[in-house]
């Protein structure tokens, strides 16, 4: 079974659960995404195939269950068909592309990042889902020909509610944008088009060592100096990864702000444009590769619903 995106939660997780009420519960309901839930979630899991939805839903219906967590359902295939159909009756000769059903399983909402990353660490200690695990992936010991099954949890990242939709969630421009990004090699703010796709981000922290790029952008700015420090980490783990990317064959390009560096791939001018579409396969089939060659962890973890963002100018 191949993946493709993830999971929300909304209020605290303590131990396997939230603390409050219980949320409810019914599996005869499908707990559809909306913008109203919130505009940070945590994906936790996603799946394309045929048995994509069916095993979200179980997911769902799972995590609402056993793990007392607000979980919901989203089938970003479908909006993907309708930006499809709408680009393809405007051509003179209309084709017909088959896209694959892609859902994910989203916990939440949060109102800020802050609070769904202190969400994430519970939610990443999950128990791997009890469903029929020859729908999980799975990987074969070659030395004693066991199969191992992966849990999609412990590579649940947080990223934004893919209901809203991405005009709806540009923030205002910082007048310090520029200053942050000076010096940056792959900075979004070369990128000649208007929308880029958001892949990754990192925000406070980082879980990986560079030697390269500078920080000097960061000291533009009064941030104080741990915050400096922290942000400079960010900074050059996602200049690494744009690097990394770069070398595998992606347009990518790094954004900088005032809380975390974003990771984005491609530039295009119109949302409807069909390599957007492409580059999204494009990323899956690499995640798919991954998860392959190191033992179901991929190392780049890069969103399952990548989002479409304005280029600033």
């Amino acid at each position: 079974m191949k993946r493709f995106l993830g999971a929300l939660a909304f209020m605290v997780i303590v131990g396997r659960g939230v603390a409050g009420p219980r949320v409810e519960a019914d599996p005869n309901k499908l707990y559809l995404i909306t913008p109203d839930v919130g505009p940070w979630v945590i994906s936790a899991a996603s799946y394309m195939g045929p048995n994509a939805k069916q095993l979200a839903h179980e997911i769902v219906y799972q995590l609402r269950r056993r793990d007392n967590m607000p979980a919901y359902f989203f089938d970003y295939s479908e909006e993907e068909r309708l930006k499809l159909a709408d680009y393809l009756k405007n051509r003179t000769r209309p084709g017909k592309i088959r896209i694959q059903d892609q859902c994910g399983v989203l916990i939440g909402g949060y109102p800020d990042q802050d609070s769904a990353r202190k969400a994430l660490t519970e939610v990443k200690k999950l128990k791997i889902p009890d469903v029929d695990k020859t729908k999980l992936d799975a990987m074969v010991n070659p030395g004693d020909g066991r199969i191992y099954y992966a849990n999609p949890f412990a590579n649940a990242f947080v990223t934004r509610n893919p209901s809203i939709a991405h005009g709806q969630q540009v923030d205002a421009p910082d007048p310090a944008i520029k200053a942050l990004n000076d010096g940056e090699e792959f900075s979004l703010l070369k990128n000649p088009h208007s929308l880029s796709l958001a892949v990754k981000s990192f925000y406070g922290v980082t879980a990986l060592n560079s030697s390269t790029g500078s920080s000097s952008w960061w000291s533009k700015i009064a941030l104080g100096r741990n915050s400096e420090e922290v942000l400079s980490a960010s900074g050059r783990t996602a200049h690494e990864m744009a690097g990394v990317l770069r070398k595998l064959g992606y347009d990518a390009y790094v954004l900088h702000t005032r809380k975390e560096s974003i990771i984005s791939i491609g530039g295009f001018d119109d949302p409807k444009d069909p390599k957007i579409q492409e580059t999204i396969n494009r990323l899956s089939a690499l995640r798919d590769r991954n998860m392959k060659e190191y033992k179901g962890n991929d190392p780049l973890q890069l969103a399952y619903f990548p989002m479409l963002m304005r280029v600033p100018k």
